[in-house]
């Protein structure tokens, strides 16, 4: 912390002594170098009369050109308004937050739309169906162990499953039939249909 302020301390230091120079209250160091050749003091004073002589009275702008400058300003602070406006408008989190809210939203849904189980016909079909079809509850072509879940879902929740689904042929669709489904979903083959 006191090489900081040793830092401050000398930076105060250092802009009083240019303050002093620029006011002309500044004591020459006799080691410099402005007091060892007077021609350099001689021009640089020249040059700053030439600087003072060149810089226009307030009163020596036309109003034409006042106005014109004022109105420049103007327009280009309205113009950086109006575009920070825009980025305020178009660039706040909260509406960055809405749309991730509704991507979640979709997502979610998609996800629920595509794990519902497959639909099969409730009546018994004439044409033989192939068991590993049959035990594909969720259609993606595999029997795996979602399609067991489904399938215990469906029948413990007591809502209408498909006759299909009556895998050991007892006439009903029980947790015998899960079981044979869950047994085929752990096979090393993966139980591809």
């Amino acid at each position: 912390m006191a090489r900081k302020t040793d830092d401050f301390e000398a930076n105060q230091a250092f802009l009083a002594e240019l303050e002093a120079q620029r006011t002309g209250e500044a004591v020459p160091d006799p080691d410099s170098e402005e007091s060892g050749d007077p021609s350099i003091n001689e021009d640089l004073a020249r040059l700053a009369d030439m600087f003072e002589q060149a810089r226009p009275e307030l009163s020596d702008i036309p109003e034409a050109v006042d106005a014109a400058v004022l109105d420049r300003i103007q327009h280009r602070c309205r113009e950086i308004q109006r575009r920070k406006k825009i980025a305020r408008l178009f660039f706040q989190p909260k509406w960055a937050a809405a749309a991730a809210a509704l991507l979640l939203v979709i997502g979610w849904y998609l996800v629920i739309q595509n794990t519902e189980p497959m639909k099969l016909a409730t009546e018994k079909s004439s044409v033989a169906v192939p068991s590993a079809i049959v035990q594909d509850i969720d259609g993606n072509g595999a029997v795996d162990i979602v399609d067991a879940y489904l399938m215990a879902k469906a029948v413990n929740s007591g809502q209408k499953v498909p006759i299909q689904w009556d895998l050991n042929g007892d006439g009903i669709v029980d947790a015998d039939d899960i079981r044979a489904v869950a047994r085929t979903a752990v096979k090393l083959n993966g139980g591809n249909a």
